[in-house]
């Protein structure tokens, strides 16, 4: 029988704040007297910390996504600063470990069955190929056949096996159209990028593969939005439309000092 667990989330306050040596009380006052005037007094409580730290039995319900705020708040008490890996880390524990309300709806239902019909091979250096991203390296892999032959259906297979097998895994798709006068070679790279920032009404399900994986990526969406704007401007209006952008951060998935920026880029 599975145990309960802690959240990703719930599993790093709880051990950065031992290795601070805190009480969950000591980490509500000092989440509670920010140093910045951007937070107001009781922005963290003590039950707040109790439901993040929590242990839940597999399957119960993800609560709803704590506030910007608090989270900004609790990220100053454990000393974690923004544009650091360990503060990145932090947010995206935070979105994994919610329910999205945002992500878009999934018609599991219509993926096809995939049927392996002598491609065993093919499936097992995929893969392998995509573990070994995972754990330690990098890397391109080219899948060429005849068309019409399943190669989109095995990559999208394996791309779901694969969110299965890694939790934090978030697959982006982009496809070329190969029809002669019809090409855009950035296509793919926009597309990957549009879904990234959360802009996932332009991608088809085909492309988000599953309803995993959608939550995933919308949950992540405002680290991709932060990242854009701030160590990557030039790509807004060149692969990614700035009005889009806009769009998330009116529904309030930017910081509202990144969104100053993005007006100003």
């Amino acid at each position: 029988m599975t145990k309960p667990q802690r959240s990703p989330l719930g599993e790093l306050v709880y051990a950065w704040r031992k290795k601070l040596h805190l009480t969950q009380a000591d980490l509500v006052e000092l989440a509670s007297h920010p140093d910045s005037p951007d937070f107001d007094r009781g922005t963290v409580s003590l039950r707040t910390v109790s439901e993040i730290e929590r242990k839940l039995p597999p399957g119960a319900p993800k609560p709803h996504p704590h506030r910007p705020s608090t989270l900004k708040a609790l990220a100053a008490a454990l000393d974690l600063k923004p544009d650091t890996p360990a503060y990145d880390e932090f947010l995206a524990a935070a979105h994994e470990s919610s329910a999205d309300d945002a992500a878009p709806p999934f018609p599991d239902a219509e993926i096809p069955l995939f049927v392996p019909d002598g491609r065993e091979a093919h499936l097992e250096r995929l893969a392998a190929a995509i573990d070994l991203a995972i754990r330690e390296r990098a890397g391109v892999l080219f899948v060429e056949a005849a068309p019409g032959t399943g190669k989109t259906s095995l990559v999208a297979h394996v791309c779901r096996q694969a969110l299965d097998r890694h939790e934090r895994l978030v697959v982006l798709w982009g496809d070329c159209i190969g029809r002669a006068g019809a090409a855009d070679p950035w296509q793919p790279f926009r597309q990957a990028m549009a879904t990234l920032v959360g802009d996932t009404a332009a991608a088809g399900y085909q492309h988000l593969l599953s309803s995993k994986n959608a939550g995933r990526i919308a949950r992540r969406a405002p680290l991709g939005l932060r990242a854009v704007v701030d160590d990557a401007p030039g790509l807004i209006d060149r692969f990614i439309p700035a009005e889009s952008l806009r769009v998330q951060a009116r529904a309030g998935r930017l910081e509202a000092e990144t969104a100053r920026r993005l007006d100003g880029a």
